[in-house]
């Protein structure tokens, strides 16, 4: 972990020099969301968020937008779900990243 608390990322085929910034874009349906940290699971990318806010949908899903270090990273989940976790802004969670989720790529 670097000081400024942000992870270094695992993302199979993503080659940068360390200390390089990326943009990466990664879309809110490829994150999941937990209340922790999550030991024992394949998933390496579990980034310490914040909940800025909650945009639930007609469709019956929620928009989550989390800050995440400097960054903001959108989620979307259902509303039972949402409901279920009690997500609310100002709450702490995980953000899950599956290594082989499809990201757009570019320099910082």
């Amino acid at each position: 972990m670097r000081r400024d608390g942000a992870r270094p990322a695992h993302r199979r085929g993503c080659r940068a020099e360390p200390g390089h910034a990326l943009r990466l874009s990664i879309p809110a349906r490829e994150v999941i969301l937990a209340r922790a940290s999550v030991p024992e699971i394949s998933v390496v990318n579990q980034l310490p968020a914040t909940i800025q806010a909650l945009d639930p949908d007609p469709s019956g899903n929620v928009r989550v937008t989390l800050r995440v270090g400097n960054a903001q990273l959108l989620a979307l989940v259902t509303a039972a779900s949402a409901a279920r976790m009690r997500l609310g802004p100002g709450e702490p969670v995980y953000a899950l990243i599956k290594a082989l989720a499809p990201v757009s790529v570019a320099g910082g």
